[in-house]
């Protein structure tokens, strides 16, 4: 076993050595770039932040010629209203039922990261090299250096019905410890029975990808 943890320690320093590696070549190559067009990017994030606001304006704007007028579904050129629809209901009786089911799934306690790639690589090495740890502590627990670059150490942790915790959370309204995951919440909504969720339609403008046709112009001038 001392061996397979040596080779499997081996192999982790090379994934977390390719891991950093690969960090440090992209990290030069983005900082070359930015100072090489730092002008560029300076200006085109001002030039993004200026547009988000302008295309903000001009939904507010079809919106509210909407609403004066709600047979207007093209308030002006390149803008149009579109009908959405959207769940409403309270959050607290939506955890309740949530409670109520046994339906765990639906509620989201953490956000799970997503390892990409290399990093995926070398958690999976990682855990490797703890489970084979592990096991040769749990054949001798008294040796607590199982390998190279590995120890066991004591932890403490909470045990708890995750159920019963949430209904605690509930009971106390407590919402904020946790997150109510919507989108399943809302796939289950039509057969909620009595729990007060109501499908609602409205408005959202939308703004034409060629406005320069629908201002009546060949193109748009640039900056």
């Amino acid at each position: 076993m001392s061996d397979e943890i040596r080779g499997q320690a081996e192999r982790v320093l090379e994934v977390r050595q390719q891991v950093a590696d690969t960090e440090t070549l992209l990290a030069f190559e983005r900082r070359q770039w930015e100072e090489l067009h730092a002008d560029s990017i300076a200006f085109l994030k001002s030039r993004k932040a200026t547009l988000a606001y302008e295309e903000d304006e001009l939904r507010r704007l079809a919106l509210a010629t909407y609403q004066d007028d709600p047979t207007n579904k093209k308030p002006g050129p390149g803008v149009a209203i579109r009908m959405v629809t959207r769940w409403e209901y309270d959050a607290q009786l939506a955890l309740e039922w949530v409670v109520e089911h046994g339906l765990v799934k639906m509620v989201k306690l953490d956000a799970i990261a997503f390892l990409k790639s290399r990093k995926a690589t070398l958690a999976y090495e990682e855990d490797e090299l703890r489970r084979l740890a592990l096991a040769t502590y749990q054949d001798d627990p008294t040796n607590k250096k199982p390998g190279p670059g590995v120890a066991i150490r004591m932890v403490t942790r909470w045990e708890y019905d995750a159920q019963l915790a949430l209904e605690w959370v509930v009971e106390h309204g407590l919402v904020k410890m946790v997150k109510l995951d919507a989108k399943a919440f809302e796939k289950a909504a039509p057969a909620l029975g009595l729990l007060d969720v109501t499908l609602v339609e409205e408005a959202q403008a939308t703004i034409s990808t060629n406005l320069s046709k629908a201002l009546g112009l060949e193109q748009e001038q640039g900056e």
